[in-house]
Protein backbone atom coordinates (compact mmCIF):
# COMPACT_ATOMS: atom_id res chain seq x y z
CA UNK A 1 0.00 0.00 0.00
CA UNK A 2 2.88 2.36 0.78
CA UNK A 3 4.42 1.66 -2.63
CA UNK A 4 1.20 2.63 -4.41
CA UNK A 5 1.00 5.88 -2.40
CA UNK A 6 4.61 6.76 -3.25
CA UNK A 7 4.03 5.95 -6.91
CA UNK A 8 0.96 8.21 -7.04
CA UNK A 9 2.83 11.00 -5.25
CA UNK A 10 5.79 10.80 -7.64
CA UNK A 11 3.47 10.66 -10.63
CA UNK A 12 1.53 13.74 -9.48
CA UNK A 13 4.78 15.57 -8.75
CA UNK A 14 6.01 14.84 -12.30
CA UNK A 15 2.74 15.98 -13.89
CA UNK A 16 2.58 19.16 -11.81
CA UNK A 17 6.21 20.04 -12.50
CA UNK A 18 5.67 19.51 -16.23
CA UNK A 19 2.60 21.76 -16.28
CA UNK A 20 4.34 24.30 -14.07
CA UNK A 21 7.32 24.44 -16.42
CA UNK A 22 5.07 24.73 -19.46
CA UNK A 23 3.02 27.45 -17.78
CA UNK A 24 6.02 29.62 -16.92
CA UNK A 25 8.41 28.80 -19.76
CA UNK A 26 6.60 26.97 -22.54
CA UNK A 27 5.97 28.34 -26.00
CA UNK A 28 4.77 26.24 -28.90
CA UNK A 29 4.86 27.47 -32.51
CA UNK A 30 3.89 25.27 -35.44
CA UNK A 31 2.72 26.21 -38.93
CA UNK A 32 0.45 23.50 -40.33
CA UNK A 33 -0.86 25.13 -43.52
CA UNK A 34 0.53 28.15 -45.35
CA UNK A 35 -1.09 29.87 -48.29
CA UNK A 36 1.15 32.55 -49.84
CA UNK A 37 -0.43 35.28 -51.97
CA UNK A 38 1.70 37.80 -53.92
CA UNK A 39 1.08 41.40 -52.90
CA UNK A 40 2.18 44.72 -54.38
CA UNK A 41 4.59 45.41 -51.51
CA UNK A 42 5.64 41.87 -50.65
CA UNK A 43 3.64 38.82 -49.72
CA UNK A 44 0.49 37.99 -47.77
CA UNK A 45 0.47 34.65 -45.96
CA UNK A 46 -2.54 32.91 -44.50
CA UNK A 47 -1.21 30.57 -41.82
CA UNK A 48 -3.06 27.87 -39.89
CA UNK A 49 -1.18 26.42 -36.97
CA UNK A 50 -0.40 26.73 -33.29
CA UNK A 51 1.19 29.69 -31.51
CA UNK A 52 0.72 29.32 -27.76
CA UNK A 53 2.43 30.10 -24.52
CA UNK A 54 1.76 28.14 -21.39
CA UNK A 55 0.25 24.72 -20.86
CA UNK A 56 -1.49 22.86 -23.66
CA UNK A 57 -4.44 21.58 -21.68
CA UNK A 58 -6.81 21.86 -24.63
CA UNK A 59 -4.61 22.30 -27.71
CA UNK A 60 -6.47 24.56 -30.11
CA UNK A 61 -5.10 26.07 -33.25
CA UNK A 62 -5.03 29.59 -34.61
CA UNK A 63 -5.17 31.32 -37.96
CA UNK A 64 -3.41 34.52 -38.86
CA UNK A 65 -2.78 36.79 -41.82
CA UNK A 66 0.84 37.85 -42.07
CA UNK A 67 2.27 40.61 -44.28
CA UNK A 68 5.94 40.28 -45.23
CA UNK A 69 7.45 43.35 -46.89
CA UNK A 70 9.83 43.28 -49.82
CA UNK A 71 13.59 43.78 -49.69
CA UNK A 72 15.25 45.58 -47.89
CA UNK A 73 12.34 45.75 -45.43
CA UNK A 74 11.63 42.03 -45.18
CA UNK A 75 9.96 41.92 -41.77
CA UNK A 76 6.67 40.27 -40.91
CA UNK A 77 3.57 41.95 -39.48
CA UNK A 78 0.57 40.04 -38.16
CA UNK A 79 -2.50 41.79 -39.60
CA UNK A 80 -5.18 39.54 -38.10
CA UNK A 81 -5.24 36.58 -35.76
CA UNK A 82 -8.10 34.30 -34.83
CA UNK A 83 -7.74 31.68 -32.11
CA UNK A 84 -9.92 28.62 -32.48
CA UNK A 85 -11.98 27.86 -29.39
CA UNK A 86 -13.38 24.68 -27.94
CA UNK A 87 -16.94 25.58 -28.92
CA UNK A 88 -16.00 26.45 -32.51
CA UNK A 89 -12.90 24.49 -33.56
CA UNK A 90 -13.46 25.25 -37.25
CA UNK A 91 -11.44 27.91 -39.08
CA UNK A 92 -12.68 31.47 -38.64
CA UNK A 93 -10.86 33.18 -41.52
CA UNK A 94 -12.82 33.20 -44.77
CA UNK A 95 -12.97 34.91 -48.18
CA UNK A 96 -9.52 36.54 -48.26
CA UNK A 97 -9.17 38.77 -51.34
CA UNK A 98 -6.00 40.68 -52.29
CA UNK A 99 -6.59 43.39 -54.89
CA UNK A 100 -3.79 45.86 -55.55
CA UNK A 101 -3.09 47.63 -52.25
CA UNK A 102 -6.32 46.42 -50.64
CA UNK A 103 -6.89 43.29 -48.58
CA UNK A 104 -10.31 42.12 -47.45
CA UNK A 105 -11.48 39.11 -45.46
CA UNK A 106 -14.14 38.08 -43.02
CA UNK A 107 -14.54 35.85 -40.03
CA UNK A 108 -17.82 34.46 -38.81
CA UNK A 109 -18.89 37.79 -37.27
CA UNK A 110 -17.21 40.73 -39.02
CA UNK A 111 -15.95 41.84 -42.41
CA UNK A 112 -12.55 43.58 -42.66
CA UNK A 113 -10.93 45.82 -45.28
CA UNK A 114 -7.37 47.03 -45.11
CA UNK A 115 -5.48 49.42 -47.39
CA UNK A 116 -1.67 49.32 -47.25
CA UNK A 117 0.44 52.09 -48.75
CA UNK A 118 3.98 53.42 -48.37
CA UNK A 119 4.63 56.35 -46.11
CA UNK A 120 6.13 59.24 -48.04
CA UNK A 121 9.38 58.95 -46.10
CA UNK A 122 9.71 55.18 -46.17
CA UNK A 123 13.28 53.82 -46.06
CA UNK A 124 12.61 51.86 -49.26
CA UNK A 125 11.69 55.01 -51.22
CA UNK A 126 14.69 56.79 -49.73
CA UNK A 127 17.02 53.97 -50.79
CA UNK A 128 15.54 54.04 -54.30
CA UNK A 129 15.89 57.83 -54.63
CA UNK A 130 19.33 58.09 -52.98
CA UNK A 131 18.00 60.04 -49.97
CA UNK A 132 19.24 59.15 -46.49
CA UNK A 133 17.14 59.37 -43.34
CA UNK A 134 18.63 61.82 -40.80
CA UNK A 135 18.32 59.37 -37.90
CA UNK A 136 20.00 56.68 -39.98
CA UNK A 137 22.86 59.00 -40.93
CA UNK A 138 23.37 60.10 -37.32
CA UNK A 139 23.74 56.51 -36.14
CA UNK A 140 26.63 55.82 -38.54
Amino acid sequence: MKKVGKFIAVFLLCVLSYWGGAFFHGHRYEEREIQAIPFEFGEIKVVSGVDRSGPDLLPMGAEWIQFTGEEPLDYAVILFRSDMRVKSPKPQLQHLVVNGKDISWDDTNYSYRLHIDWLSASPLENSRSGMVDATEAASR
